[in-house]
């Protein structure tokens, strides 16, 4: 039985970045759960990402071909909030966080983070 070393996790690595795919992005969601946790950032303040849905370009779709989220989506920069409901472009996908914790705050549905903490659509998430 050899032995390898792995260095320590960074707190930086748990960043999500949406320049990877949709299923990237679920991966690392997955990964650093529960500790570090996964996050995002919104104007100076770190939000972790303890769960997602996920939309793959090949998989079942978030919204009907031909509307105008779809052509956004299609068109968006990775990190854009595409909706009111905190769905984000990713290089390949989408996904939608669904539970979710703000600093010292207690873990809380998606919806209830976007009720007093509000994240509006076209928004560029880095």
């Amino acid at each position: 039985h050899g032995e390898s070393y792995a260095h320590k996790i960074e707190k930086q690595e748990a960043k999500l970045v949406f320049r990877q795919s949709a299923e990237g992005i679920d991966r690392q969601i997955r990964a650093f759960n529960p500790v570090p946790g996964a996050f995002l950032e919104f104007r100076g303040e770190r939000i972790r990402v303890l769960a997602a849905d996920v939309w793959h370009e090949t998989g079942r779709p978030c919204v009907a071909q031909g509307t105008e989220l779809a052509r956004l989506a299609r068109r968006a920069p990775a990190g854009t909030v595409l909706d009111d409901q905190l769905l984000i472009a990713c290089r390949m996908g989408r996904f939608r966080p669904t539970l979710v914790q703000r600093s010292g705050r207690n873990l809380m549905t998606t919806e209830e983070l976007l009720r007093g903490f509000p994240i509006p659509k076209g928004t560029r998430l880095a």
